[in-house]
């Protein structure tokens, strides 16, 4: 019987030196032992109602915080996963049901059969980034395209992290990590850069005088937008935090057996819950600022859609290699840039060495010189400083194989900062300009096999561009291939 007593009982009894077989003969010793009994009890009780009552209460902000993690997740089209090589366990959150739209009874896909999901063309980039992972403990990022589950040709592209489980020295058997639904925005730049290829395009059919022309300088002000909303949304994306996101995750994994004390005492872990709430408000903002962009983007890729037809009717002769005397071409695009330079007091200077004929597109370069020539009437006039002002126009032989034919003026110059991102696509100093004069120029440069610089010493200290030409035919590439890479250096 003395065994079965409870230890606190038994220990009460001792101390009042009461036995189990005799009555007690001091009435109030027992009074005073019950008494005791009754407020052990009493506390054992209230201790036991805390403990249930904080289990409820922790289990209640569980499923809160559950809550509002899928619903971070499911803004930022989120989802995340889980793969074991040892005992084949693949786990997928819930959101990654949605985006593959998996039924959510279903067993998520084996490693292979995932596999089976993703592009051909990405098939053998991601089962190499896999292997290493698993190998050689690297983690990746990566973007490809996966087909939804149950469909023939419905591919989404995803941005996809992936993190190998270490653990001291043993093989790699686990990865987890985060895929994210990026099909919008890639559809939104793919759209954005078709449009630019159409423009560059029928701006390199156009002849001289449509690159004068409102339709350019309307269309440099709608890709200036458009570039400020993809970087924007550039910007919204890096700030999501995808990588803390996947830290609070793999936080909470690991400490999933005892997750309601993790949550409630430990330093780190007490953290999660106000760091989610925070990182919801934040994500919910940045997602309605990117829906903000992605229709200001629909808006503008209208107006470029509306340009670029009405720049496929205008007519130009553009393409035709014959041979070239660079005099006459020179001539032609002084001509073409009208008699307000010798009327602004501008004297143009031409200092030309014995020059054969060479073979080119003369209507590339014509509309090259007028770029090079109008900018450096626009440098002039822009520096009220400069008494005499001048523009010469250079034209020498470099090798065998190749001229230099340099424009330079002594007008307002170009700081040192700008001569990197002077050829950039939308980029112009000029309160009227558009910024697509010298990156149409440079890439004609290329297109003709040559190359265009820019060289300045700094604010009025004048600019000098130097359009390097084969003298020989250049086998023009094809509009298939991809945009030549623009040349740009500078001098100090």
């Amino acid at each position: 019987m003395e065994n079965s007593l409870h230890k606190s009982l038994q220990r009460q009894l001792n101390r009042f030196g009461f036995s189990l077989d005799v009555l007690p003969d001091d009435i109030n010793k027992w009074k005073e032992l019950i008494k005791r009994v009754n407020q052990a009890y009493r506390e054992s009780d209230q201790e036991r109602y805390l403990l249930e009552r904080s289990m409820e209460i922790s289990s209640a902000e569980m499923k809160d915080l559950n809550s509002k993690l899928e619903e971070s997740q499911h803004m930022a089209s989120l989802g995340y996963w889980y793969h074991n090589t040892m005992t084949k366990e693949n786990i997928w959150s819930k959101e990654l049901y949605k985006m593959f739209k998996l039924d959510f009874d279903k067993p998520v896909p084996t490693i292979d059969q995932i596999f089976d999901l993703v592009h051909e063309q990405d098939r053998e980039k991601i089962k190499g980034l896999v292997s290493k992972a698993f190998n050689e403990g690297q983690d990746y990022e990566t973007e490809i395209r996966m087909k939804v589950i149950n469909t023939k040709d419905d591919y989404h592209w995803y941005h996809i992290i992936g993190r190998p489980r270490k653990v001291n020295d043993m093989p790699i058997t686990e990865l987890a990590g985060v895929a994210m639904d990026i099909t919008k925005r890639k559809i939104a730049e793919e759209e954005v850069s078709s449009l630019q290829r159409q423009l560059m395009t029928s701006a390199r059919r156009a002849g001289m005088a449509d690159v004068a022309t409102s339709i350019l300088h309307n269309v440099g002000n709608v890709l200036n937008s458009v570039n400020v909303s993809i970087n924007l949304i550039s910007e919204y994306i890096k700030e999501s935090d995808i990588h803390k996101l996947l830290k609070v995750e793999r936080m909470m994994m690991e400490n999933e057996a005892n997750i309601a004390e993790y949550l409630t005492q430990n330093e780190k872990g007490k953290l999660i819950p106000k760091y989610l709430l925070v990182y919801t408000e934040k994500l919910q903002d940045n997602v309605e600022k990117v829906r903000i962009e992605l229709r200001n983007l629909t808006e503008q890729i209208g107006h470029i859609k509306t340009i670029t037809e009405m720049q496929k009717s205008l007519s130009g002769v553009s393409g035709v290699v014959e041979k070239v005397y660079l005099p006459e071409s020179i001539d032609t695009a002084i001509k073409m840039c009208g008699n307000n330079i010798e009327k602004s007091g501008i004297a143009i200077i031409k200092n030309f060495e014995e020059m054969p004929f060479i073979c080119t597109d003369n209507s590339k370069l014509i509309q090259i010189l007028v770029n090079l020539i109008n900018n450096a009437k626009d440098a002039l006039l822009a520096d009220s400083s400069v008494k005499k002002k001048s523009i010469i126009i250079s034209i020498k032989k470099i090798s065998h194989e190749f001229l230099s034919l340099q424009v330079k003026d002594n007008g307002i110059g170009i700081e040192y900062k700008n001569l990197t991102k002077i050829f950039s696509f939308g980029f112009t100093t000029k309160t009227t300009g558009h910024g697509f004069g010298l990156h149409s120029s440079a890439l004609a440069a290329k297109e003709l096999g040559g190359k265009l610089e820019a060289h300045s010493d700094g604010p009025r200290q004048g600019a000098l561009f130097e359009l390097t030409l084969p003298l020989h035919h250049y086998e023009r590439r094809s509009e298939n291939e991809s945009e030549p890479e623009l040349a740009s250096h500078h001098h100090r």
